[in-house]
């Protein structure tokens, strides 16, 4: 329910955004964005209640895919600070664990998986490099939230019985990366961008039954976006 509020909190943010540039013609800008995402769930431990059993992994690495939209305002069209503020959503495809055994010693054959959704709403500052060209470096950052849903499941590969469990966690998450745009013309502007992205971490599982947990999650992601400034 969260994550859909952002999404049309967004949804309305672009409307009136788009529809006030167009009447008034500041500089605020529309984006869409691409991209690949390199997520690593690292120290993954086992926080079952009362269990002291190792896993058989302690960390994960999954290739995603990740798409979005931005809304965003560029004082460098307006004044001389070469500065952009932007409100950004992203989806991800899920993220998935494999272990088999889940966990080492447990002394019955074992199977664990797990999916698990990555969004983010986040608000990010831009400061762009001018260069005299039509390319223009930046560098820049945000904060926000990260909403991660997970279901897992644990399998007794001796019997074939299994049990799920559904986590929902939303997260402080925090970016930091740079690019390189280029002016199409004075409205469009393409740019290819890389970030680290750091979503916090979240139980996967029931501890009360069988859980385990990461230390954190965090993403490599390269992006390509195409924006349309008013």
């Amino acid at each position: 329910m969260k994550v859909v509020k952002g999404i049309a909190l967004l949804a309305i943010v672009l409307l009136f955004a788009a529809q006030a540039a167009a009447e008034s013609r500041v500089p605020v800008y529309l984006s869409g964005k691409l991209g690949a995402s390199f997520m690593t769930a690292d120290g993954i431990k086992n926080t079952t209640d009362g269990s002291n059993l190792d896993v058989h992994k302690s960390e994960e690495d999954d290739t995603l895919f990740v798409g979005g939209a931005a809304v965003g305002y560029d004082f460098g069209k307006t004044t001389e600070v070469p500065v952009r503020l932007e409100m950004e959503y992203m989806y991800r495809s899920d993220f998935s664990f494999d272990a088999e055994p889940a966990f080492v010693g447990a002394g019955i054959p074992n199977k664990g998986s797990l999916d698990m959704s990555v969004q983010t709403l986040l608000f990010n500052a831009y400061v762009d490099i001018p260069t005299g060209t039509a390319f223009t470096p930046y560098v820049g950052g945000g904060i926000g939230w990260a909403f991660l849903n997970s279901e897992g499941t644990i399998t007794d590969l001796s019997t074939g019985d299994s049990a799920s469990h559904d986590n929902d966690e939303t997260n402080a998450a925090w970016n930091i990366g740079g690019g390189v745009a280029y002016e199409i013309n004075t409205n469009w502007t393409a740019d290819l961008g890389y970030r680290y992205l750091d979503v916090g971490d979240m139980e996967w599982g029931e501890s009360e039954f069988v859980s385990v947990k990461p230390d954190d999650i965090t993403t490599h992601e390269v992006v390509l976006g195409i924006r349309y400034t008013f």
